[in-house]
């Protein structure tokens, strides 16, 4: 009997973005969103902080931040 082997296919790390971007998804009225996505942008900004060049770099994945310190 052959083995039979099924790639699992796991999602991309969410990132701090990422998931500000779908929690905004969820809000309906385009006043609110846009309310509400000044002020997560500038969090999830603060909360990145600048890459080496100085400019906003990538998003840390939503693990680094999020997890209890040990």
């Amino acid at each position: 009997m052959a083995a039979k082997v099924t790639r699992l296919r796991t999602p991309p790390a969410r990132t701090l973005r990422s998931a500000a971007e779908a929690f905004l998804d969820t809000i309906g009225p385009a006043n609110t969103r846009r309310a509400y996505g000044i002020a997560i942008v500038k969090t999830v900004d603060a909360l990145d902080g600048p890459g080496p060049d100085g400019l906003i770099g990538h998003s840390r994945a939503l693990d680094s931040v999020t997890a209890p310190e040990s």
